[in-house]
């Protein structure tokens, strides 16, 4: 029986990069982006206090992502951790988190989108 505990994320950032189209084989739409937040601490010895994390969009989410968000993107998006683990070629166990996106929200003023074409959270906001 799965155990149901809570996995909630929620994190304001910058998209690092355009929004990656990826279509599976029986043609669902997927979006993967990069979002760069500030961390609490220091993350390196230069003084950044940066810290990145992997996103991935499905369903009505991917649609909006793809459609209205852009590389240097703020946003503030809800969703879930998901960790990842794989086998890499040299036959080291390996893996990695990403947030699985379940609303997105602009909050960079300059480029918002219009009512119409908002993400439900947004208009479940406003």
């Amino acid at each position: 029986m799965k155990d149901k505990r809570i996995n909630i994320v929620q994190i304001e950032g910058r998209c690092t990069q355009d929004i990656e189209k990826v279509e599976t084989k029986n043609g669902k739409v997927i979006a993967k982006f990069t979002l760069a937040y500030d961390s609490f601490m220091q993350t390196d010895d230069e003084g950044s206090y940066a810290s990145f994390v992997k996103v991935i969009c499905y369903t009505d989410i991917a649609i909006f992502a793809l459609d209205k968000l852009e590389k240097g993107m703020q946003i503030f998006l809800q969703g879930k951790l998901l960790q990842r683990r794989f086998v890499d070629k040299n036959n080291n166990k390996k893996s990695y988190f990403q947030i699985v996106a379940q609303n997105i929200l602009v909050t960079d003023l300059n480029n918002r989108p219009n009512l119409e074409t908002q993400s439900s959270m947004e208009r479940s906001l406003v």
